[in-house]
């Protein structure tokens, strides 16, 4: 009994030891540090024309990497208080170039990071405090603690706002393809101008607080590096690959425009355990990222995944991406960055586009196979035709009889009585026939039904492997897609799974499934 209760103990200590050590597993494999024993990042950015480089802000200096965070060195020293390093924006005008949001004003660097000079200084620590930043190639938006500021000239001279966007502000964004087109999120709500920033019209207002709301928002202090508008709204971006989809994070879940920001509606949240949406973000592959405290989330088909970072981190205080969507994220407890790119990474059934319908594939089946109806009835039709083509006999009759003859019948020739050859004789005729019975019946109707028969008999064959095959490509996405992070295992047979029933619907299909239900 006592050797019982032993071997269960240790049976359930291994178990135990196993599904933690896989959940560890699984977070390992989906995040790595980058920082190098540094920690209490504020800020990250890369730019996209120079693969490698990192930059990482802190409480009191920007730190830069040339070899994707294996090394560190400073490169920006922030002296006295506040220095609190809050954004980092690459210059889409220049290579080398990046601006630095700090509690001491805005800084702009053209070299890399190793020179920098400071463009905007404004009147007290609240318009000096940056909380976001907007660059094009004609257009500046500034937001600070005390409300926007708007350049024309690359950050020479600076212009207030007036009206709502006198108060501070939460984030900016502008169009990249029409940087007249732009957006700010105040204490008031969001605001939209077409006109470079001369005027403003606000196209969502601001939610009214719950008490837990309230709540948040008080402990939501500068120094947390979050949003200062009205603690409702935090954060807004546009898809680089589409200027009328837009994206706004609030404290009750994420918001969507189909229409550069004239209307919203509330996007699903479903898998999101945490609505308090700090932070959301596009890459440039139109990849949705949202951040919540400790955890990002990853929007696809409809519902989001979780992607923690696991024990130890507390808050994640800003994202970026590389050229090649790669996610950075900066947060207390270091730098750290996915593994994979979003087209190697999975997350489940939602990393996949919509599925084909199943008459599509049915139907490429059919059309790969060659068993469709239209050969049969085109059989048909060309025997009820049969009747009216004659049948056509060619005959040929050589006349030899007179080849050789004797010349006679005559005493004054010479040649008289003598053997001659003569001329041949060729005869030729053609015949046509119809046979009208075929109108109604001819024997090679027979032949068709039979043929008919096995190809009906072989389609049916098909399309039933095709329906299962679908079918149970749909029920293992879906369990798939109900796994936990942490069940690596599962989710790895359920890939392969996924993998063996594409290879056999594409032998099927001529290649037809996988081009319509790209891994990702």
């Amino acid at each position: 009994m006592r050797y019982g209760k032993i071997v269960f103990g240790a049976v359930l200590l291994t178990a135990l030891a196993w599904r933690f050590g896989t959940a560890e597993f699984a977070f390992e494999n989906e995040w790595q540090q980058i920082s190098a024993g540094n920690s209490d990042f504020t800020a990250v950015a890369c730019t996209g024309s120079q693969p490698g480089i990192l930059y990482a802000g802190s409480k009191s200096s920007l730190m830069r990497s040339q070899d994707m965070g294996s090394s560190w060195r400073p490169v920006l020293i922030l002296k006295g208080q506040p220095g609190r390093l809050s954004r980092l924006v690459p210059d889409p005008c220049g290579k080398n170039a990046l601006f630095a949001g700090t509690g001491q004003g805005l800084y702009q660097s053209e070299d890399a990071g190793l020179h920098w000079k400071k463009i905007f200084q404004g009147k007290g620590w609240q318009e000096n405090r940056i909380c976001a930043l907007a660059v094009s190639d004609a257009v500046m938006y500034l937001g600070t603690g005390a409300g926007l500021f708007v350049s024309y000239d690359r950050g020479r001279s600076w212009q207030k706002a007036s009206g709502k966007l006198a108060a501070p502000i939460a984030a900016v964004a502008v169009c990249a393809q029409d940087p007249s087109l732009a957006w700010a999120v105040s204490a008031d709500g969001v605001f939209k101008t077409q006109d470079r920033g001369n005027s403003w019209q606000r196209v969502f207002t601001a939610l009214a607080k719950t008490p837990e709301e309230e709540g948040d928002a008080q402990e939501a202090s500068p120094e947390d590096g979050q949003a200062t508008g009205s603690g409702i709204l935090y954060d807004i971006c546009v898809d680089p690959a589409n200027s009328r989809l837009l994206y706004l994070a609030t404290a009750r879940g994420a918001y969507q425009s189909l229409d550069a920001g004239s209307s919203w509606s509330a996007m699903t949240a479903h898998g999101l355990i945490d609505r308090q949406i700090r932070q959301i973000r596009v890459s440039a592959q139109s990849q949705v990222y949202a951040v919540c405290r400790s955890t990002v989330f990853a929007y696809r088909d409809q519902r989001w995944e979780a992607l923690p970072l696991g024990p130890g981190s507390r808050q994640i205080r800003d994202m970026s991406f590389d050229a090649q969507g790669r996610v950075y994220v900066a947060c207390d407890s270091g730098l750290f960055t996915l593994r994979y790119t979003p087209s190697e990474q999975s997350f489940g059934a939602s990393s996949r586009m919509i599925m084909p319908t199943i008459r599509s594939v049915q139907e490429a089946a059919v059309e790969y196979a060659e068993v469709g109806n239209g050969k049969i009835k085109q059989w048909r039709k060309q025997a009820s035709r049969k009747a009216w083509l004659p049948t056509v006999s060619l005959g040929v009759d050589r006349n030899a009889t007179d080849l050789w003859h004797w010349e006679s019948g005559s005493t004054t020739k010479a040649e008289d009585d003598m053997l001659r050859k003569g001329h041949d004789s060729v005869e030729w005729d053609i015949r046509l026939s119809w046979e009208l019975g075929n109108l109604i019946w001819n024997s090679d109707q027979a032949s068709i039904d039979v043929r008919s028969r096995l190809m009906v008999e072989l389609r049916d064959s098909i399309l039933d492997e095709v329906t299962k095959l679908y079918f149970e490509y749909r029920r293992v996405t879906m369990e798939l897609d109900g796994l936990r992070l942490e069940d690596k295992r599962k989710r790895q047979e359920k890939e392969l799974r996924l993998q063996e029933l594409s290879a056999s619907l594409d032998a099927l299909t001529g290649g037809y499934f996988s081009s319509r239900v790209p891994k990702g």
